[in-house]
């Protein structure tokens, strides 16, 4: 077994305490302290599954203590966040090929740089391209 601490979903009294930082993170607070062990911010992730009602899921976590939630169909209120899964059709699928858990995978990204705080609604995206002029 490794000794590294797993992640763990908030359960029981933590559900709702995470459920409302999570949700204070799609208001566009993005430095929101975790709700269980109060020793780091919570990072999170946002991936757009439904395109025509500009829906998707919202992920968060605590590096820290591990503990993570998740919202599901809800709007990002004009955010861009970084999502280098975009293109991927079966969302699902991605969770389930690898043996260390989503959240995980997502911890590593934000590490690296490759996900973490979006762009602010009516900015352009540093990956798209200037609008032509007619």
């Amino acid at each position: 077994m490794s000794s590294e601490v797993e992640w763990r979903d908030s359960y029981g009294e933590l559900k709702l305490p995470f459920m409302g930082a999570a949700g204070k993170i799609l208001d566009g607070n993005f430095h929101v302290d975790c709700p269980n062990c109060h020793k780091s911010t919570l990072r999170f992730y946002y991936h757009e599954f439904n395109k025509q009602k500009g829906t998707g899921t919202l992920w968060a976590w605590c590096p820290n203590c591990r503990v993570t939630t998740h919202l599901p169909r809800v709007e990002p209120g004009g955010w861009r966040y970084p999502d280098p899964f975009r293109a991927i059709d079966d969302f699902g699928k991605l969770e389930g090929r690898n043996a260390d858990p989503l959240v995980g995978r997502l911890d590593k990204l934000w590490d690296e740089g490759k996900i973490g705080l979006p762009e602010p609604p009516g900015t352009q995206s540093k990956n798209s391209k200037p609008a032509r002029r007619p």
